[in-house]
């Protein structure tokens, strides 16, 4: 598999608006409950070359971080899937996590499991998206499956809406 490019990532201050404008597609807005999270599966267009997105939140921070599942054959439809936090815990601890790099750590990692294996493209850090709108792209390494994940497993009392925006690029 080629190396990966790192995402470009920045910020943005008109968060009414965007929210606003993602309010009149209700499929662009996600609740993520307390000790949640929330995976939203993209995959790759023949036509694109690049991938791009967009979320906020409504007043708390949120975890955010991209994988990438190498797959010849990805699903042709994005998808939204909600888990507790203690379905992730069992996922993780059946997951064997190679480093690409064993002296490096940011390089990433590649996690097989059953299935494709998966690269880590930005590593899951909370983000004040209640404050700004957090925006980023990233070159497509070949054909496969984007995981944007958002991570509210730390929130014991808060949900959060997500609201976010996808797209791809030639």
């Amino acid at each position: 598999m080629p190396p990966l490019i790192p995402a470009s990532l920045w910020t943005r201050s008109d968060i009414k608006e965007f929210k606003d404008s993602i309010r009149k597609s209700p499929e662009n807005c996600i609740k993520v409950g307390s000790l949640s999270t929330a995976t939203v599966k993209v995959p790759t267009h023949e036509d694109g070359t690049r991938i791009f997105w967009e979320f906020a939140t409504d007043y708390y921070d949120l975890g955010f971080g991209v994988y990438f599942e190498w797959t010849l054959n990805p699903q042709p439809d994005v998808t939204v899937q909600v888990c507790e936090s203690s379905d992730e815990e069992d996922a993780e601890e059946d997951a064997e996590t190679v480093s690409t790099d064993k002296g490096d750590i940011e390089k990433g990692t590649r996690t097989r499991k059953e299935g494709p294996p998966m690269d880590e493209i930005i590593q899951i850090h909370r983000r004040d998206c209640h404050e700004e709108v957090y925006c980023g792209s990233h070159i497509y390494p070949g054909r496969g499956l984007y995981h944007l994940k958002f991570d509210n497993s730390y929130s014991l009392w808060r949900s959060k809406t997500v609201y976010f925006k996808v797209f791809y690029s030639k």
